[in-house]
C-alpha cells in the first residue's frame, strides 16, 4: 500500500560488499537511492504504481551484481477502527473475553442465548440505544 514500508534484504556469504538500492517509479524517474554496507532496504513508496527495486552489490574486488525486482504498490482503503479512540473499548474487550468464555464452556445441545445470557446483557447497552451503533461508533473518514 501507498505510504506503508516495503522490506528488503540481501543475503550472501561474501563480506565487505557495498549495496546500493534504487526505487524507480514507471515512469524512470529514481524516487529513493539508499547505500549501505548491511544489505538491508526499506522503501517507502508515497504513491501507488510501479517500481523496479534495483540493487547494486559490489566489493573490492570490483565485481559488480546487478538484481532487479519489479513490485506494484496499490492505493489501500484506511484502516478505520472503531475501538482504537473509544474510552469504552477496555470494557468492551472485558465483556467480550467474558462472554466468549462462558460460551466455550456451553454444554453440548445448550441454547447460547440462555446458557450466556448474563454475559449478552452486559454487553447490550454498549450495542443498543436508541442511536444503535456499534462502540457508538461513527465513521468520520472521507475515504
Amino acid at each position: 500500500c501507498a505510504k506503508e514500508p516495503v522490506d528488503f534484504a540481501f543475503e550472501t556469504t561474501s563480506t565487505n560488499l557495498n549495496y546500493t538500492w534504487t526505487s524507480t517509479d514507471s515512469s524512470g524517474n529514481i524516487v529513493n537511492t539508499v547505500t549501505n554496507r548491511t544489505g538491508l532496504y526499506t522503501f517507502t513508496p508515497e504513491l501507488p504504481g510501479d517500481y523496479v527495486i534495483e540493487l547494486v552489490a559490489n566489493g573490492a574486488s570490483q565485481c559488480v551484481s546487478l538484481f532487479t525486482k519489479n513490485i506494484t504498490i496499490d492505493e489501500c482503503v484506511p484502516f478505520i477502527s472503531c475501538t482504537k479512540d473509544n474510552p469504552l473499548s477496555p470494557e468492551m474487550h472485558r465483556l467480550f473475553i467474558t462472554m466468549i468464555s462462558k460460551l466455550a464452556t456451553a454444554p453440548n445441545g445448550s441454547d447460547v442465548n440462555v446458557y450466556a445470557h448474563k454475559e449478552i446483557a452486559a454487553m447490550a447497552p454498549y450495542t443498543t440505544e436508541k442511536t444503535a451503533m456499534i462502540y457508538n461508533f461513527i465513521n468520520t473518514s472521507s475515504a
